[in-house]
């Protein structure tokens, strides 16, 4: 995937979590209830060679809930190839309940990084969708990305 940002997300991984990417400890996140990601793209091997992911998961802290929480990884993981410049996905719930209801985007901040070289106009399309199926609020916002930086859209409705 030349030219491209080669990125593991992770849903859930409980708890204290190091991920490999073939013997290189990538990153590491110590909760295990928020989502992370790991860029993973200078650690892999040319293509058509085999790379080799490992992630530990150590929960041996004990007493860590007040509820059985298990181990592991508990929820999905993506592999995602993108290009320098991107939004990355929100999955978190970002609406209160009283926008809601009022059928308003409340604010929502989505995350927007840039590793060109020039500057990259994007956009962030957000919809609500309720749980029929039928879109209840949208908004969007443009704003341009500056090399190296890392912006945040808030978005109102």
């Amino acid at each position: 995937m030349t030219g491209k940002r080669v990125v593991l997300e992770f849903e859930g991984v409980y708890q204290k979590a190091s991920v490999y990417v073939n013997g290189a400890l990538v990153c590491s996140n110590l909760n295990g209830y928020l989502d992370f990601e790991c860029d993973i793209t200078k650690h892999l091997k040319p293509a058509g060679e085999r790379n080799v992911v490992a992630v530990l998961a150590d929960n041996t802290t004990g007493r860590t809930s007040r509820w059985y929480t298990g181990g592991g990884i508990y929820r999905h993981v993506w592999l995602v190839g993108h290009g320098p410049a991107y939004v990355a996905p929100v999955r978190d719930v970002c609406d209160d309940a009283e926008n809601h209801r009022q059928g308003r985007v409340g604010e929502c901040p989505d995350r927007g990084e840039n590793d060109e070289t020039n500057v990259v106009w994007a956009t962030v399309i957000s919809d609500i969708i309720d749980p029929a199926g039928k879109t209840v609020a949208s908004a969007n916002a443009l704003a341009p990305i500056h090399l190296g930086e890392l912006y945040t859209y808030r978005q109102a409705n």
